[in-house]
Formats: C-alpha cells, sequence, structure tokens
C-alpha cells in the first residue's frame, strides 16, 4: 500500500543549548531525519540558546507504513552560519516511527545527546490514510482476540 503518509511536526522550542558563535550564541534550527534522511527544517532563531519556533510544518514521506515504520525518526539542532558550513548543536536520538500512533500528536521533551547541555520540546503526528489506521485496529482486535482465546485453553 503506497497511499500517501506524511509526518506534521511542531517545533516548539529548545533550552540552554551550546553557544557555537564567537558572540557566545547560536542561530539554531532543527533538522528532521527519518532513517537517517534529511526530511525537512524548522526555521532559525538568531542569535539564542533558548529559541522558540513555535512552527508547525507537514512532511510527505516515501514508501509503504510497513518499510516506514522500521525507520528511526530523529532531530539534529545545528547552528546556521552564513559563510562556513552549519555546526551540530544536539540531537533528539529519537523513535522508530513505528512507536507514533497513527493520526495522533505525541510530544517530546528530551535532553539533546552528543553535547553536554540542551534540551528539546517537539510534537510528531503521523498522518496517515485512515484506511492504514482500520488495518491497525483489526490487527490489535485479532491479537486481543487471540490472547482471549489462549487464556481459555488454558
Amino acid at each position: 500500500m503506497t497511499n500517501k503518509i506524511k509526518l506534521e511536526v511542531f517545533f516548539n522550542k529548545a533550552r540552554n543549548l551550546i553557544p557555537s558563535d564567537l558572540n557566545g550564541k547560536s542561530d539554531p534550527y532543527c533538522k528532521v531525519l527519518v532513517g537517517g534522511k534529511k526530511i525537512g527544517k524548522s526555521k532559525k532563531v538568531k542569535k539564542n540558546l533558548d529559541p522558540v519556533w513555535k512552527e508547525r510544518k507537514t512532511f510527505e514521506l516515501k514508501g509503504t507504513y510497513e518499510s516506514l515504520c522500521e525507520k528511526q525518526l530523529s532531530v539534529h539542532v545545528m547552528d546556521w552560519d552564513m559563510v562556513s558550513g552549519d555546526d551540530f548543536i544536539g540531537e533528539w536520538p529519537g523513535v522508530p516511527l513505528r512507536e507514533l500512533p497513527p493520526n495522533k500528536e505525541v510530544q517530546y521533551i528530551s535532553k539533546l545527546t552528543k553535547v553536554k547541555t540542551g534540551s528539546i520540546n517537539i510534537f510528531f503526528k503521523l498522518i496517515t490514510p485512515i484506511e492504514i489506521e482500520e488495518q491497525l485496529e483489526e490487527k490489535k482486535r485479532k491479537i486481543k482476540d487471540q490472547i482471549k482465546k489462549e487464556k481459555l485453553d488454558n
């Protein structure tokens, strides 16, 4: 099934990011990755170690629901630089996409890894066609029925 699946991201805020610029600040933005590949990014907030993005974006994902469920969702927090390349200032190592319930927004508040300080507050919603949600509910029902049957047989 190759129905369009989308990932809605609400970039809320980050706190206590590491400074990356000579002025003691950073110009942070977030890169969203699925399976290690960038699918999109937030706006940048200039000269700030406690950015508030308050930005909602939707990204279309390529692949079937089953193949996407195996991929890791993660976020890199980056410092934008006009001249040199952008600097890495933290990571939310994320979760497999299968851990996001279809069509329900989930909030993650997490310390950033691979850096000494920093945290992120971000929301995700895996937008799936209703048919996929119905198939998942049917699978759950069958598993529950199987468990009940096994308990009755014992």
